[in-house]
């Protein structure tokens, strides 16, 4: 591979990281799949198809009849139906999969004929319906499978079935691949050559011209994507729509304050920023960069410890496991998965420890961010206190302060939210306050001898964010003094938030339910929406269903169908899940995780052993009954999602994108457009290339169907982020500095939490009293439609839901 170079100027280092990556990664793919693999192929592909197609179209013309094994490949070509695109791009794939890897000419040119047979293949099953192909394709021994062992899975799947289909001998490979590989070189020569050396042909090559076109479409893939870290020094404020983070231009070029791919929002935001609508948002952004940080040594430690001597705490990556072939095709299908994906979590843990070793050598770091458009807040590095809890647990304030007097129980309260042991961060404060009193020794040896404790530490619900906070509390009681200095962040949660919000834009009376009005103890959405599901479950009485009611039986017998089993429905449902995404969590949650043979004791028919649709069907039933739970729980949450939904409807229908300002002055645009482009794959290929098939100027098509879905979700996201910056900048003016937020989680140090608590919901409470948001986007979309604005919504009525209590609604956020 042509080594990518660097810009004239000084490299960045973020540019210099993802330099080296983008090289290791292009030199990876072109070892397994040659050019073909590689981001920089499949730009190759997608210039050169165009022309291809349109030069084998001639070239088709212009066979003559003596050519006799090019009119049979064109007769198996018409009686197939393969169109002109897919056999391009049949040929492209042949012959970039051959550069790099010394394929000779003839190599090549089979291959390219054994993509056309492929291909054929493909369409002969097609012609025999979508569903034949379509049950080949995820039959267990097909599924997953990849590259050569996939074309023989799929075969040996349409042999057990009986289909008849046409072989092609190794010389009509052959001559279909030479044909097509010279028809190639004729129509691209500007693209591919033959490599002579000593005037002998051998290797099919790229020209100069293309390897230059090649490296610079790489160059800016590097330019576009740094590989950003963690910042020794303060990033830059945003200032504008685009300055901040950093002066360097190579860096800066691609910065923007909201992250958008539509110029219309940029051209909104640039808009909102100078006049100063937006100042609440860039004020909130820039005190939550300017945050210091520091690494959190005791616990960087015990992690590689515990890699270092094999020791499994959750959230680490397995170890592999040994495939036995003799088990099923399921299995052994999850085994490979399984390692699969312990290789990828070991390779980013040990990039991750790279990064996290190299900040421990500062005494404090920063993490600039930047928005989404709907004002969420992300860092730049993938480095960042938004990842999961062993990432999450190595951060800690690099500015501390004494835990004072009501410090020290803030930090037990969040030791047992931590480690919520029997659900004890479900009960009342003073209730976890004791549970840790109660435990005190016990997390004293912990904090002192972790990996001697490795029973209990992994039974915590976040091990290692438990493990720093049972080390800060220990040291806060050893020192027994008000003066102890902390850094701990300690965190606090929403309570399903998606539907906090909903329950407080419509004063809903169900707001009880997560938490919105003052009470004694926690309430529990996802109990009492588990405990709904059930009955409806029990008392189903429908004929179809009866074979999976029998299964969710058993499982709640054997497991029980608790809070845990419906937690990813309830949490995502203010965020407008489909009842197929329900269905996905419980497929890729509650029954993947369910001991089948186990479960095979208590009924035969429990789940599908290695028959997916069956698992699908059983995940559909409970997702369905989750869903109706939900909605008999929380009435106003369905309204919601229909008035947003209704909204974004009659948007579309006027060529327009339903939009609205957020409470911190962000231009929150509901943008989905028709695909501006085709994408054009071989069958048993995921690989393949988009083509632009609009006209320039030609304004996009409103995409109806993604734009009313999203509607509701995207709406809740700006609501909760807004709830967010202001809950920033009420913080900054006073005086507290030291804030770690990730969406609906709250953190602040021990000794500032009771007011911060307090701030967080006073600010919850101000949003929803100074903005009836949902009037609000009414409002914009009958300014927007004008003369058709009588066909919109009316607004879902309030409810009786008094919005000053959650001021005191001490487990709001908890």
């Amino acid at each position: 591979m042509t080594e990518i170079k660097p810009a004239a100027r000084q490299m960045p280092a973020e540019l210099k990281r993802r330099k080296a990556k983008q090289e290791a990664k292009e030199k990876r793919a072109i070892k397994s799949q040659g050019l073909w693999g590689t981001a920089s192929g499949q730009d190759i592909a997608r210039a050169c198809l165009p022309a291809l197609v349109g030069g084998l179209k001639v070239a088709i013309e212009e066979v003559t009849p003596r050519e006799v094994y090019v009119q049979q490949l064109l007769v198996t070509l018409r009686e197939e139906q393969l169109d002109l695109e897919r056999l391009a791009l049949c040929i492209l794939k042949g012959a970039l999969s051959s550069i790099g890897r010394d394929r000779n000419y003839t190599y090549t040119a089979r291959a390219i004929g054994e993509n056309i047979r492929i291909e054929c293949l493909g369409c002969n099953l097609l012609k025999r319906g979508t569903e034949v192909r379509k049950k080949i394709e995820q039959s267990p021994s097909v599924k997953g499978k990849v590259g050569l062992s996939r074309v023989k899975a799929v075969e040996a799947e349409i042999h057990r079935k009986g289909f008849q289909t046409d072989t092609w001998r190794e010389e009509h490979l052959i001559h279909a691949g030479n044909w097509a590989l010279n028809r190639l070189l004729e129509i691209l020569p500007h693209v591919f050559s033959r490599d002579d050396n000593s005037g002998r042909l051998k290797n099919l090559t790229l020209t100069p011209e293309a390897m230059a076109e090649r490296d610079s479409f790489v160059a800016e893939l590097v330019n576009l994507a740094p590989d950003w870290w963690p910042f020794p020094t303060p990033p830059r404020p945003w200032t504008a729509w685009n300055k901040g983070i950093t002066d360097n231009p190579l860096l800066q070029k691609t910065l923007r304050v909201i992250r958008s791919r539509s110029k219309q929002t940029d051209q909104a935001v640039k808009k909102a920023v100078i006049d100063g609508t937006m100042r609440p948002a860039l004020d909130a952004l820039n005190a939550l960069q300017a945050v210091p940080w520091a690494i959190n040594i005791p616990v960087l430690e015990t992690l590689k410890e515990c890699l270092k001597q094999g020791i499994m705490i959750r959230g680490l990556p397995e170890p592999q496991v040994q495939v036995d072939k003799s088990k099923s095709v399921k299995e052994c299908r999850n085994a490979y998965r399984k390692n699969r994906k312990s290789r990828n979590d070991a390779l980013q843990l040990r990039s991750d420890l790279s990064v996290a070793e190299s900040m421990a050598t500062h005494e404090r770091f920063w993490l600039p961010m930047s928005l989404d458009w709907r004002g969420r807040v992300y860092a730049f590095p993938h480095f960042n206190l938004q990842r999961d809890d062993k990432i999450r647990a190595l951060f800690r304030f690099a500015d501390g302060e004494p835990i004072g007097k009501h410090g020290l129980d803030w930090l037990k309260v969040h030791v047992a939210n931590c480690g919520d042991f029997d659900k004890i961060s479900k009960r009342p404060f003073p209730e976890r306050m004791t549970w840790v009193d109660q435990h005190m020794d016990q997390i004293r040896r912990f904090a002192s001898s972790p990996l001697n404790e490795v029973g209990w530490w992994n039974s915590a619900s976040k091990p290692f964010m438990f493990l720093a906070a049972c080390v800060e509390l220990a040291a806060a009681v050893d020192a027994d003094d008000p003066s102890f200095i902390t850094y701990l962040p300690v965190n606090f949660d929403g309570s399903c938030s998606g539907l906090q919000h909903l329950c407080a834009m419509t004063r809903s009376p169900e707001g009880i339910l997560v938490n919105l009005t003052p009470n004694d103890e926690p309430q529990d959405i996802y109990g009492t929406i588990a405990e709904g599901a059930k009955k409806l479950i029990y008392d189903d009485t429908v004929a179809k269903d009866a074979e999976y009611k029998r299964m969710w039986l058993a499982y709640d017998q054997q497991y029980g169908i608790t809070r845990k089993t419906v937690k990813p429905n309830v949490m995502t449902y203010g965020y407008n899940v489909t009842i197929r995404g329900m269905t996905k969590q419980h497929q890729e949650g509650t029954i993947e995780d369910t001991d089948e043979e186990l479960l095979a004791e208590q009924s035969p028919l429990m789940f599908g052993g290695e028959d997916w649709t069956k698992n699908f069907h059983a995940g559909l039933y409970l997702a369905r009954k989750v869903n109706h739970a939900i909605e008999d729980t929380i009435k106003a949450a369905a309204k919601v999602k229909d008035f947003l939904g209704e909204l974004t409807a009659a948007a579309s229908k006027a060529k327009k994108a339903l939009q609205w300002k957020t409470p911190v002055g962000i231009p929150w645009i509901n943008r989905y457009y028709k695909p501006q482009y085709k994408f054009i794959k071989l069958w048993l290929d995921n690989r393949g290339v988009y083509q632009t098939k609009w006209k320039t100027g030609e304004l996009p098509e409103i995409n109806k169907r993604p734009a009313r879905r999203s509607a509701s979700p995207n709406f809740v996201h700006a609501c909760d982020a807004a709830h967010l910056l202001l809950t920033v900048n009420a913080a900054v003016k006073e005086g507290i500095t030291s804030i770690a937020t990730v969406h609906d989680s709250f953190g602040c140090l021990a000794p500032q939490a009771e007011r911060f608590r307090q701030i967080i919901r006073e600010q919850f409470v101000q949003m929803y009293e100074q903005n009836d948001v949902l009037a609000q986007v009414l409002k914009q979309a009958q300014d927007d439609l004008g003369v058709h604005a009588d066909k919109l919504p009316p607004k879902p009525q309030r409810g009786t839901l008094n919005i000053k209590d959650v001021e005191q609604a001490e487990y709001a956020f908890a």
